[in-house]
């Protein structure tokens, strides 16, 4: 157990850190298989707009550091090459 205020302290922002990250992943996650079904169905008009809310999310996540960059900018482009599909 810490001996520390200051690390009772810190383990209280780090666990709220975490489930603030993990949130943030879990909504990227649903709307990705959102889009992915989305796709399947060819539906594309509300695919179009479901990918370009899923862009600025990983975008966002990648910013604040929840999400490596080069992470971010595989599953974007992993995305818009399903997305590609109908244009």
């Amino acid at each position: 157990m810490p001996q520390l205020k200051a690390a009772y302290q810190y383990i209280k922002v780090s666990k709220k850190k975490h489930i603030r990250n993990q949130d943030v992943k879990n909504e990227i996650k649903t709307l990705v298989k959102q889009f992915t079904t989305l796709v399947a169905s060819k539906d594309f008009e509300n695919a179009k707009k479901t990918f370009s809310i899923l862009v600025k999310k990983i975008n966002k996540a990648k910013s604040k550091g929840i999400i490596h960059k080069k992470a971010a900018s595989r599953k974007i482009s992993r995305l818009a090459i399903k997305a590609a599909k109908f244009k």
